[in-house]
C-alpha cells in the first residue's frame, strides 16, 4: 500500500512538472517568433486551433504578407472565366492543364505539357497580366500585344508584337535579335513563319494544331531580353474528345 501511494504521488508530481514546463515554454515565446519557416506544412489545422486564439495582431509579418498575397491572387479573375464550360459544350474533357508564368524578358518558356495528334489546345490569361517592350517608348499591353509597334520586332510574323505566342514541337525557333529602332514605321513585315507557331493572345479557344509535341510560350518580341518588363500568367489546357 505504501509503495502504491509513493508511485501515485510521484506520478502526480511528474505530471505537474510536465505541465508546468509546457506552460513555461508556451508563455516564453517572443512576439513574432513563429513564422512560415518554423511551422511544418500541414502541421496546423483548423481542428488544432482554439476559436479566437489567432487574431491579425498575433500574426508575424511574414504570415501577414503571405495571407495578403494569397487573398490578392484569389481575387484576380481570368480573362475568360467560362473556358471550362466552353470545353464541356464542345464535348471535350481536359487531359492535362497547368498555370505558367511567362516573363516578358524570357526566351521560350517550356510549360511541361505536351499535345498529341487529335487533341486540342485552350489557353487563358489572368486579367492582371501586362508587359511592355520598353516603358520609356511604348505603353503596357495585355497578351494581345500592340498593333502600333514596329513589325520588325516580331518572332511570329502572324502575331502582333508583344502578344503571347506559343510553339508546339520539340525545338522552337531561335529568332535573331534585331533592334530596328523606335523611329521605324509601325506594322510592316518582320518575324518568322513556322507550322508550330500558335497565336495565343489573351485567350485561345478550341485550337487544333497541325503539329504535336511539347508546348512552349513566349512574348512575341525578338529583342525581349533588352528592355522588356512585366509578365503574363497563363492557364494552359489540353483536351481530348
Amino acid at each position: 500500500m505504501l509503495n502504491y501511494l509513493k508511485r501515485h504521488h510521484i506520478g502526480i508530481l511528474a505530471l505537474f512538472i510536465a505541465l508546468g514546463g509546457t506552460s513555461y515554454a508556451a508563455t516564453q515565446l517572443s512576439s513574432n517568433s513563429v513564422g512560415t519557416t518554423q511551422i511544418r506544412d500541414g502541421a496546423v489545422t483548423a481542428g488544432k486551433v482554439h476559436n479566437g486564439a489567432i487574431t491579425p495582431d498575433k500574426l508575424s509579418p511574414a504570415l501577414k504578407a503571405l495571407l495578403r498575397k494569397k487573398t490578392t491572387e484569389a481575387q484576380v479573375a481570368w480573362r475568360s472565366p467560362s473556358l471550362l464550360a466552353q470545353i464541356k459544350s464542345a464535348g471535350q474533357t481536359v487531359s492535362s492543364q497547368k498555370i505558367v508564368t511567362v516573363p516578358a524578358n524570357a526566351p521560350w518558356v517550356v510549360t511541361g505539357l505536351s499535345i498529341a495528334p487529335g487533341e486540342h489546345l485552350w489557353t487563358d490569361t489572368r486579367s492582371d497580366g501586362k508587359w511592355s517592350g520598353n516603358p520609356r517608348y511604348f505603353p503596357y499591353s495585355d497578351a494581345n500585344g500592340l498593333s502600333v509597334y514596329p513589325g520588325g520586332y516580331r518572332v511570329d510574323a502572324k502575331a502582333a508584337v508583344l502578344s503571347l505566342i506559343g510553339f508546339i514541337g520539340s525545338s522552337p525557333p531561335k529568332p535573331r535579335e534585331m533592334s530596328i529602332g523606335v523611329s521605324a514605321p509601325n506594322g510592316g513585315s518582320g518575324g518568322l513563319t513556322d507550322p508550330g507557331f500558335v497565336e495565343l493572345g489573351n485567350t485561345l479557344v478550341n485550337f487544333a494544331p497541325n503539329t504535336s509535341g511539347a508546348i512552349w510560350l513566349r512574348n512575341n518580341d525578338n529583342t525581349n531580353s533588352i528592355s522588356d518588363t512585366g509578365r503574363q500568367i497563363v492557364k494552359v489546357l489540353v483536351t481530348s474528345g
